[in-house]
């Protein structure tokens, strides 16, 4: 009797260690910065233990074990590997993966692929913007980009004739249109070229439809810069003069 009780001590105690090793795990999962990352997918590697973070980047993990290992995944952000120790309570910050990240453009009511754009497009940014000093927007913009000509006034300070891909329309209304930062404007003589981000130049009609009529000679969509967090103060000077 004493022999059959020892053997079935014996057989009892994997079952009650392995009850006593199961457990249930929780925290968050956010970015560098420390915002909380809803809806990233976690998975114990070899079960089918799931879930999904909340709104707040909040997760629970039940049935797991000491050992185990939970991958976080989240589209644009690199995926993590985290192992479950003695501990219950896990936060984890995913980094930032640019590799996962398309270049996209602005059409219309949406985003498209810049590789998959049928459209004509040219875009320049502020360094190439800025190599060329003059104080019209447009004036740096002459000789950059196929299909748009560029006259100058001849008098200093005057606005130059810009012309995309000829006349659209008969008339008078043979200006440009001009959205800045979403506004639209038929002429930009305000603008700093120095405050200029961002320059895209929308060339046929089916890139600028969404501007209706008043986009028939083409549209210029200025993005201007803006202030960044916890960034230091820069004082410039550019000087220029000539006879």
């Amino acid at each position: 009797m004493k022999l059959k009780l020892f053997s079935f001590i014996v057989m009892l105690i994997p079952i009650l260690s392995m009850a006593q090793e199961t457990k249930t795990v929780s925290g968050t999962v956010s970015d560098s910065t420390g915002i909380p990352l809803p809806g990233a997918q976690l998975k114990i590697e070899g079960k089918e233990i799931f879930s999904v973070t909340d709104f707040d980047g909040n997760f629970s993990l039940e049935g797991v074990t000491e050992g185990d290992v939970f991958r976080i995944t989240y589209l644009g952000f690199q995926p993590k590997e985290v192992q479950i120790d003695s501990k219950n309570v896990y936060d984890v910050i995913l980094a930032q993966s640019t590799d996962q990240l398309d270049e996209v453009v602005v059409v219309g009511y949406g985003t498209q692929k810049k590789r998959d754009l049928t459209g004509a497009v040219a875009t320049l940014d502020a360094e190439e913007i800025e190599k060329t000093p003059t104080p019209n927007i447009m004036q740096s913009l002459q000789g950059k980009v196929s299909g748009v000509q560029i006259v100058s006034a001849g008098s200093p300070g005057d606005s130059p004739t810009v012309r995309i891909r000829g006349l659209g329309t008969f008339g008078s209304a043979t200006n440009v249109l001009y959205v800045v930062d979403g506004a639209l404007y038929d002429n930009i003589d305000f603008l700093n070229t120095k405050d200029i981000q961002s320059i895209n130049v929308l060339k046929d009609a089916s890139s600028s439809a969404i501007y209706g009529v008043r986009a028939a000679n083409g549209v210029v969509i200025i993005e201007t810069k803006s202030g960044k967090k916890n960034r230091k103060p820069q004082l410039e000077y550019d000087g220029y003069s000539g006879v």
